[in-house]
């Protein structure tokens, strides 16, 4: 900038000498054509020379026939004119003093009339340099003016700019941080619009097995299926996740015998309907009586029976079977509850939290990544039917959701473009502006300074013609 600056200062510089120049020019132009006047002037009396000369001549011999005429009008006249010429050398010595006088009176005169033109020459010369002295000076200030009222405006501009642009940036960084923050919802609710997609698809491939199998069962083609052990009872919804991760079995069919389980299998594999998994309530019948004994025992502080927790329609018959399935799995809150059971407790237990971490007997630990959800109904009991309506229901809402925040996340996109888009702009008209007003502020002292050099001028100039 300080180059551009010293830029500016030479260009006003050269500017103005350039218009001292134009000046000049005109003055030695309108000199030229004085002497071209001159010089054609002299050639017209150059070509008069030689018939003035022969004039002249003429004049020359005319002169002297006139002057032997008169010297024989005088020697006729020799007595009469050297009484009168005595008279009149007589008058002339009485007139000598006079006429000497008035020869001095004559030369002064001559002397003050030759000073008063050259003052007058002078006085001319020096009125028209104070009229363009004037005319300088009135277009200096005329400049310096309209400079100033520019750099007020542009230093007005220069504020808006910056306010604009100050603005601007905080939007910006709002934006950013709601852009960040709605791309990461955004990929959040993605994942859970494919989970549930997954999830929905699993169980509807599920649910065409059991499905399949319960209309054979209806039609008398097979018989002893009770249905999907995760259909066959639900939990509050605080406890889907913990169910659904501790208990792998949930998707297994509850079947009575090992006959009807190969019945079934023949049927599927008959009709190429896709594999199963039975759960045979026979093989179950030895797990009654430890399941009692368990249930004798409370469960340690800070923790719940999962089994507990599961409302059956069908207690009697299906409680062993998510025995099998669960054993003495217990739930706690916190990871770290989870812990002081599983390792602090004298006899070994099951654990799983809220969040879906187990902890094995064995004292492995697994967790991590995506919750599972939504493999036993939730709500109560009597809900004893497929759960594929709510987990239709579920990713409705997950999609709908994904398009809430794809919106939004398209709107805060736009706009972030839009503000950058602003900011770039401002940040160019700035940056002008932060050019234009120095070289402004140099044209308008340039200006002032030379409306105060021609009003000195002014000044001297009056000062000699008064």
């Amino acid at each position: 900038k300080e180059f551009e600056r010293k830029d500016i200062k030479l260009r006003e510089d050269h500017k103005f000498l350039k218009q001292k120049q134009k000046k000049l020019e005109a003055k030695v132009k309108k000199a030229e054509q004085n002497i071209e006047k001159m010089l054609s002037e002299s050639k017209r009396m150059s070509k008069e020379i030689p018939k003035t000369q022969a004039n002249i001549e003429t004049a020359e011999k005319r002169l002297a026939y006139e002057k032997q005429k008169m010297d024989k009008i005088l020697d006729s006249h020799k007595d009469e004119l050297s009484s009168h010429r005595e008279k009149l050398e007589k008058v002339n010595l009485e007139l000598a003093p006079w006429q000497n006088q008035m020869k001095e009176v004559q030369a002064d005169m001559e002397v003050a009339k030759a000073e008063l033109q050259l003052i007058e020459q002078k006085e001319l010369g020096a009125q028209e340099r104070i009229s363009e002295t004037e005319a300088t000076m009135k277009d200096a200030l005329q400049t310096s003016e309209e400079k100033k009222e520019q750099i007020s405006s542009l230093k007005g501009d220069l504020k808006a700019k910056e306010n604009d642009l100050k603005k601007a940036v905080e939007s910006s960084e709002t934006l950013e941080k709601e852009y960040k923050k709605l791309g990461s919802q955004l990929q959040s609710s993605r994942g859970k619009v494919e989970e549930r997609k997954a999830a929905l698809h699993s169980e509807q491939n599920q649910n065409q097995v059991v499905k399949a199998l319960m209309s054979a069962q209806k039609s008398g083609h097979l018989e002893g299926i009770h249905g999907r052990l995760g259909d066959l009872g639900a939990v509050d919804a605080q406890y889907d996740v913990a169910v659904s991760t501790a208990c792998p079995g949930l998707s297994h069919i509850v079947v009575e015998t090992v006959t009807d389980a190969q019945n079934c299998v023949q049927y599927l594999k008959k009709l190429e309907l896709g594999r199963a998994t039975f759960l045979i309530l026979e093989k179950q019948r030895a797990l009654q009586q430890r399941m009692e004994s368990s249930l004798q025992v409370a469960p340690p502080r800070n923790s719940q029976r999962l089994l507990d927790l599961i409302k059956m329609k069908n207690p009697e018959e299906h409680k062993v079977a998510f025995y099998f399935a669960l054993r003495d799995t217990v739930v706690t809150k916190t990871l770290e509850e989870a812990q002081k059971i599983a390792y602090g407790q004298k006899q070994r237990w099951r654990v799983v939290t809220l969040q879906g971490q187990v902890i094995e007997m064995s004292g492995t630990m697994s967790g991590g990544g995506k919750p599972r959800k939504g493999r036993i109904l939730v709500g109560s009991a009597s809900k004893l039917n497929s759960n594929g309506d709510d987990l239709g229901r579920l990713q409705k809402e997950a999609e709908e959701e994904f398009e809430v925040i794809s919106k939004s996340f398209e709107m805060i996109k736009e706009k972030r473009q839009s503000t950058k888009k602003l900011i770039g702009e401002s940040e160019k008209v700035i940056d002008k502006l932060q050019v234009e007003i120095p070289k402004a502020e140099m044209e308008m002292e340039a200006a002032t300074q030379q409306a105060a050099e021609s009003k000195k001028v002014l000044t001297e100039l009056r000062e000699k013609v008064t």
